[in-house]
């Protein structure tokens, strides 16, 4: 209230696959025609409380049953501050004894949806030693635990979770999911089966089992799960499935068919709230989706419909970036009369890599064969600007910060979390919600866009959008260089397992690191722009402890050190030689790079 006038904001969140089928047309229309003209923006969200919630939460007075209620309900529309100062509040006045039904579950959710990763675990242990046999308690720590790079005690609490839940889905999918990423493929083929034999159907799960069959010498199997997800039996999942999904030779109708479902069936998990957490498995969906989309703008380009596959490609090519996917848009510009913006599209698909570098280098060539280097010398420049947004000042001091953010149909995001960072830039989440992102939704579902950001504030403020792929794989490339030699004193060279018939008896599964926090960036070096790549060797134990850490190439004093210093506290998991954990010596790359902006 102010000044006698009563302000409110009214939010409308409309889910097409709740309207009756009958409507869906009409409100197909009513969007067309609302963002008809460029300038107009149409979004339907649910936003997030900013301070208010939590300032109205700790003037509320209650009893701790009407306390938890009110935290629940902060909970569900995701204001998680508030979730927590009202759960907190009604567990303390309860007493140490608490009788408050999942009281402690429910404060270890708020701090999980907080991105409080050491809070979430303790309070879902405080949860399960009042209630052992909770049902959903281990398998909510197990994700914190993995969060944090406390995989074999996720591994703990995912089968206990099982124990008394043996057919939860979701948590056959992350158990699986985290036992392929430690390079466990065996255990993981088990949980991911059964995992994917329970409805509905799930891409990533699909994904991931395709991978572990190609790992275990199960090219039949793989090639199968594959087909439906590329349309190419050949696919390798760990490459550049873009180039195998988008070929000449596709079938237009079957490959739009199998992407819609691939989609529906994540829009059907953001539906269900699977991805309200916002866990690894949101964001490596995303690849998914990407690929999905360019499978169906690739068809509809197939098919002539050429504004449809433009519509399709150019979302598919901001979510993804993949050489591939801008190759492919150049192709739909240069059949649309458009040679300008063809041409640019194939400088940034050279600068963005993938599998047709030399056809897009070709097509740029022969369009604009004066300009085509300088193109080309330009494109990576612009392709971090392309997904980078400036903002309002926020604070002098040169820091950054990491956010999580959502997208619901719009290009404003509905959600922008706090991940960690400077405390000073926690705030700007409200900003963030404000601005308008490098995101395009090509039609209407339930499928939602979910990136991970970097805010930066070294040159005035801006944040950047992290390439997907990055966000899949979230580590850094790791070069096996040989055994370790305190084991075998001549040094002697042993190759890396392929998994596949030509391995020799003794080849060594490479480490695998399973949490790498990224280092913290000199303040010097930030401040004079400089960037680049520190290599260390080290050694990796049977404990999964890096250990004899030195630097190979160096960068500078300040980088050296921070890379050290960061590399200290990274977690592996162990070779592996004959199924037995071995100690290796390893080459790892620790990456300093600045988000650069005009």
């Amino acid at each position: 209230m102010s000044k006698g006038i009563l302000e409110g904001d009214r939010k409308l969140v409309v889910k097409v696959n709740e309207l009756a089928a009958a409507r869906r047309a009409d409100y197909e229309s009513f969007r067309t025609a609302a963002q008809g003209v460029e300038d107009q923006l149409l979004s339907c969200t649910i936003t997030t409380p900013s301070g208010r919630g939590a300032e109205a939460a700790s003037k509320m007075e209650g009893t701790p049953a009407e306390l938890q209620r009110a935290g629940v309900k902060a909970l569900q529309s995701k204001d998680y501050r508030t979730a927590i100062d009202l759960l907190k509040r009604a567990l303390d006045a309860d007493g140490p004894q608490t009788s408050l039904k999942d009281g402690w579950y429910d404060l270890g959710l708020a701090y999980a949806g907080a991105n409080q990763h050491p809070s979430a675990i303790a309070s879902f242990r405080k949860q399960l030693e009042f209630d052992p046999n909770h049902k959903h308690a281990n398998g909510d720590l197990a994700m914190e635990l993995q969060q944090t790079g406390k995989n074999d005690e996720a591994i703990a609490a995912y089968r206990k979770q099982l124990e008394a839940s043996p057919y939860d889905k979701t948590t056959l999918k992350n158990f699986g999911l985290l036992l392929a990423q430690m390079g466990r493929d065996a255990d993981a083929r088990t949980e991911l089966e059964a995992a994917a034999a329970i409805p509905p159907d799930d891409a990533e799960t699909k994904m991931a089992l395709a991978q572990v069959y190609g790992r275990l010498g199960e090219k039949t199997l793989a090639q199968g799960l594959m087909k439906g997800l590329t349309g190419d039996a050949g696919a390798d999942s760990g490459q550049d499935i873009f180039a195998s999904a988008l070929r000449g030779d596709i079938d237009p109708t079957q490959t739009e068919n199998d992407a819609q479902q691939v989609l529906y069936d994540i829009g059907g998990q953001f539906d269900s709230g699977e991805f309200d957490r916002l866990g690894p498995s949101a964001f490596s969906s995303m690849r998914l989706v990407a690929l999905s989309w360019a499978r169906i703008g690739w068809a509809k380009f197939e098919r002539g419909e050429n504004l449809a596959a433009m519509q399709f490609l150019q979302s598919a090519w901001l979510l993804s970036q993949s050489g591939t996917v801008a190759n492919r848009l150049g192709q739909v510009l240069e059949k649309q009369g458009q040679p300008e913006k063809a041409s640019h599209m194939y400088a940034l698909a050279v600068a963005a890599g993938g599998s047709d570098v030399l056809d897009s280098r070709a097509r740029l060539a022969k369009l604009d064969p004066a300009a085509a280097e300088k193109e080309i010398a330009q494109a990576p420049l612009e392709l971090v600007q392309a997904r980078t947004v400036k903002l309002a000042a926020i604070t002098s001091k040169p820091v950054a910060a990491r956010f999580n953010l959502v997208f619901d149909s719009s290009p404003r995001p509905e959600r922008a979390e706090f991940v960690d960072g400077d405390e000073s830039l926690r705030a700007a989440g409200e900003q963030l919600r404000e601005k308008d992102f490098p995101v395009r939704f090509p039609d209407v579902s339930s499928v939602k866009i979910v990136r991970r950001a970097q805010l930066d504030c070294t040159a005035g403020c801006a944040i950047e959008l992290l390439p997907i792929e990055t966000e899949q794989s979230g580590q850094p490339p790791i070069t096996l260089v040989t055994q370790d030699p305190v084991l075998t004193p001549s040094g002697g060279h042993f190759p890396n397992c392929r998994g596949d018939e030509t391995d020799s008896s003794n080849c060594i599964n490479a480490p695998q690191p399973t949490y790498s926090p990224e280092p913290e960036y000199p303040a010097n070096e930030r401040k004079a722009g400089h960037e680049g790549t520190v290599v260390l060797n080290l050694i990796v134990g049977t404990d999964g402890v890096a250990r004899n850490i030195t630097v190979f190439r160096s960068l500078s004093p300040a980088f050296d050190a921070a890379a050290v210093e960061a590399v200290k506290n990274w977690k592996f998991y162990p070779a592996t030689k004959n199924g037995k954990p071995v100690p290796v010596k390893a080459a790892v790359q620790v990456a300093f790079r600045l988000y650069h902006r005009e």
